[in-house]
C-alpha cells in the first residue's frame, strides 16, 4: 500500500464538513459523495483521490472534472461556500508519488449543465395514468 504525505489546510469553516461528505443540489438534481473539501495552493477545492495502474493524461480524465464541477455546485448548494479549484489526484501503481491535476470549475459548468439537460427525462411528458407517454 502506497502511503504519500500531502499537506492540505482545511479552513476552520469547513471543519464541519468531514471527508467523504455526501452531497446532493435541487438546482442541478444529482447526489454523489466528494472525498475532501479543503483548500489546495491557497484556494478553496474539490479534491478527489483515484488510483490507476497507468499514468492518465490529461485529455482522458474530463470525467473526473465534470464529476468534481458537480460536487463543487453541490457543496456550495448547501453551504454557501464556493469552491471553484478542482483538484484530481491519481495514485498510480509503481509510481512513488500522484499525479495531480488542478483545474477551475468554470471550465466545466456549461458542460456539466449540457450535460445533464440531454439526459433529463422530461416528466411533463408523462401520462401516469396508463404508464404511457401522453398523446
Amino acid at each position: 500500500m502506497k502511503r504519500y504525505i500531502l499537506l492540505i489546510q482545511i479552513p476552520a469553516e469547513f471543519t464541519k464538513h468531514p471527508m467523504a461528505i455526501g452531497l446532493y443540489s435541487h438546482e442541478l438534481k444529482l447526489a454523489g459523495r466528494c472525498d475532501l473539501v479543503g483548500q489546495w495552493s491557497g484556494k478553496n477545492a474539490i479534491i478527489d483521490f483515484k488510483t490507476s495502474r497507468k499514468l492518465k493524461k490529461e485529455e482522458w480524465i474530463e470525467d473526473y472534472f465534470l464529476q468534481c464541477t458537480a460536487y463543487s455546485i453541490m457543496f456550495e448548494e448547501l453551504t454557501g461556500i464556493e469552491t471553484p479549484g478542482i483538484v484530481v489526484l491519481v495514485s498510480v501503481d509503481d509510481y512513488d508519488m500522484p499525479q495531480i491535476f488542478m483545474k477551475n470549475r468554470n471550465l466545466y459548468t456549461n458542460k456539466l449543465r449540457k450535460i445533464i439537460d440531454e439526459n433529463t427525462i422530461n416528466t411533463s411528458t408523462i401520462d401516469d395514468t396508463d404508464g404511457g407517454v401522453a398523446a
